[in-house]
């Protein structure tokens, strides 16, 4: 299984204590080929605002 999270930079909270809290974010699963998971990941990105923001962040576990 391949996880991604996707968020948008302007979801990022920064509390008093220094965390990071994000409010708004989506994650991806797949199982199977990595160029359909790349649609997925595509998508949410583009759902999170990328190509119409400046920042859109994905996180993944370096597993892949």
């Amino acid at each position: 299984m391949k996880p991604e999270m996707v968020f948008a930079d302007y979801n990022r909270i920064k509390t008093k204590d220094g965390k990071v809290i994000i409010t708004d974010k989506e994650y991806v699963t797949y199982f199977g080929e990595v160029g359909e998971f790349k649609k997925l990941v595509f998508d949410a990105a583009a759902r999170a605002g990328y190509g119409r923001i400046k920042e859109v962040v994905v996180i993944e576990d370096g597993d892949h």
